[in-house]
């Protein structure tokens, strides 16, 4: 049932011990019925080497697809569980553009291993990581759902900022930190330019929200009574309250609607690189 899974990955089969980090996913077969469960690691030692891996590697293992919701799926490990682990690693020709290490699970040895030499990783793991800046506050790192998140003053506002990053990867935690920077504090695409785009998009359909409304026999005004919302006026009235920042220099800021949309979000959505690409509602 599975052949299709295990033809990604090479015949040789090794030992490892593995720290668990999380169950990161799944992707389904749909035409062979199966799911692809994903886990990544703390650390991770090549039992046959000594080699340690200090950087996430991802522990794939294939379930029938109505057993996704049973013990070998989200609950197979526990985060921080520390197993030895009979595995084969992915064909190169299989992952030709992967950063992560693929090895799939052949068998679970010891779900309770002893490793010395890995305890250090988790120590490290455990330790609370805090970024302190002048502009950007006090970020702190969810290791659980790999986010910095912090509170940034601005203005006479207030609003939540997290940076999307790889917990165990350093890299993204600087990349991301810099792209909210540079966003922030010297962006061409910050705040006003969010807010002018979103009026454009929206202020029209922000007028025929208005205007669908239902105004009961009491009502002071009448829908055509009403001055119709410019966007010059939409722009100052929605205000942001969340931004989210990834280490590819990728955003997502979120505004309040100031009630044109019955207290819908409103979101922008761009990159560095490209700009302010879209303007949405949400809920």
């Amino acid at each position: 049932m599975f052949e299709a899974f295990y033809a990604k990955y090479e015949s040789e089969e090794f030992e490892v011990i593995a720290i668990i980090n999380n169950c990161i996913g799944t992707c389904s077969n749909t035409r062979l019925n199966f799911w692809e469960m994903t886990a990544s690691t703390i650390g991770l030692k090549v039992c046959a080497t000594g080699e340690i891996i200090s950087t996430p590697v991802h522990l794939s293992w294939p379930i029938a697809g109505d057993d996704r919701s049973g013990k070998m799926s989200f609950d197979r490990f526990a985060q921080e569980q520390v197993c030895a682990l009979k595995v084969r690693k992915m064909k190169a020709k299989s992952a030709p553009n992967l950063l992560t290490p693929h090895y799939c699970i052949v068998s679970v040895i010891d779900e309770h291993a002893n490793c010395p030499e890995l305890m250090s990783l988790l120590e490290e793991y455990r330790k609370e990581v805090v970024l302190e800046d002048e502009d950007l506050g006090t970020l702190v790192l969810n290791k659980d759902i790999n986010l910095f998140e912090g509170k940034v003053d601005y203005g006479a506002d207030r609003f939540t900022l997290y940076l999307e990053v790889d917990a165990l990867d350093k890299n993204t935690w600087t990349q991301a930190f810099n792209a909210a920077k540079a966003l922030i504090c010297k962006g061409a695409y910050w705040d006003q330019p969010m807010c002018e785009f979103a009026a454009k998009e929206l202020s029209d359909l922000a007028n025929d929200y208005r205007e669908e409304e239902d105004y009961d026999d009491e009502s002071l005004y009448a829908p055509s009574d009403l001055e119709e919302i410019s966007e010059e006026e939409f722009a100052c009235r929605i205000s942001i309250f969340e931004l989210i920042v990834n280490a590819g220099g990728e955003f997502t800021a979120y505004y309040n609607d100031d009630d044109m949309f019955s207290g819908r979000v409103i979101t922008v959505t761009g990159s560095l690189e490209k700009g302010i690409e879209d303007a949405n509602l949400k809920g």
